[in-house]
């Protein structure tokens, strides 16, 4: 793997010391020794003297001590760098290792016929899929895509990681309670196991994110269009907006309507709360999903983690970097 040796963390500071020791080096010559204008300063191509002059006049217009402290400011920048960094490596953590679980094409033979392993796979690719989802969460909207892409991605995104987390959950349900290979692990029942027999996360799977998947994400078919009918004609608001856009209106259109709708048909099928309660119960809900998938993510990779020492892997750390 090529790295860009650049623009890590080594050189970083590197720099910082170089540049800071140029402006020590600077007022220690020019600011502690006048320069004689009567001296001359010969090197290997030439007279130097007009260039040192030309310095002299310059640090002297803009202050001597400045460059002194500025100096300063950046070696003591690069030292607490530094400090930083070592006290994340104490920890275990180094923001420039690269880290390799590999595996033989001898052991991988074995492997592929392991059931246990196979659904190791699986859940591996269920953490992908939840990364995913969360970054998304974070990509940056420019300002000229507007502010109604931003809302759009702010209902969106939480519905998309709501429905993966209820794939995982649902996976963890069927394929991990019953497999004695897991559910005799204690990473197992403290962790995932824990997490699907809580009954207040079984409520908020069966009554919001199975919904947020099979109507909001996937599922669009006509299956479901009799009930969204009924509770359209309870549908209440002071306005109904069916589109916004801002700025190239066929890239960025927003159909405020449709995930409105479909908000108050989770939360509210009656159409009887405010604007504001339905506000909370939104806020409410993506909070205690967050919190179960920040919690159900950690265990499941402490899960991933455990199995695969089982199995004799290993992870590799490539210090190089």
């Amino acid at each position: 793997m090529k790295r860009n040796r650049l623009f890590n963390w080594e050189s970083i500071t590197l720099y910082l010391d170089f540049v800071g020791f140029i402006c020590i080096s600077l007022y220690i010559w020019f600011g502690l020794k006048p320069i004689q204008y009567t001296e001359t300063y010969h090197g290997i191509i030439g007279d130097f003297t007009p260039i040192i002059k030309a310095i002299n006049n310059l640090l002297e217009a803009s202050g001597f001590l400045y460059w002194m402290r500025f100096g300063f400011i950046l070696i003591t920048f690069s030292f607490v760098i530094k400090i930083y960094r070592r006290i994340l490596n104490n920890r275990g953590v180094c923001m420039n290792n690269e880290y390799r679980i590999s595996i033989s094409k001898e052991r991988f033979e074995v492997l592929k016929n392991n059931q246990k392993f196979l659904k190791i796979l699986i859940l591996a690719r269920f953490v992908n899929a939840l990364r995913f989802c969360q970054m998304s969460s974070f990509l940056k909207i420019s300002d000229t895509e507007g502010t109604y892409a931003r809302k759009r991605q702010t209902i969106n995104a939480p519905l998309f990681t709501s429905s993966v987390l209820y794939e995982g959950f649902r996976f963890a349900e069927e394929a991990l309670k019953k497999d004695k290979d897991f559910n005799q692990m204690d990473v197992y029942k403290e962790g995932i196991g824990a997490i699907i027999n809580d009954d207040k996360n079984k409520k908020l799977i069966k009554n919001s994110l199975r919904i947020m998947r099979n109507r909001f994400v996937f599922h669009f078919d006509q299956i479901h269009l009799k009930d969204t009918e009924e509770s359209l004609h309870k549908y209440n608001s002071d306005s109904y907006i069916f589109a916004l856009a801002h700025g190239e209106a066929g890239r960025n259109m927003y159909y405020a309507l449709a995930d409105e709708f479909f908000i108050n048909f989770l939360l509210d099928k009656e159409g009887t709360k405010s604007k504001e309660e339905l506000s909370k119960s939104l806020k409410d809900l993506y909070q205690d999903t967050l919190k179960l998938m920040a919690r159900f993510t950690e265990e499941t990779e402490k899960l991933i983690a455990e199995v695969l020492l089982q199995f004799g892997l290993t992870v590799d750390v490539d210090v190089s970097r």
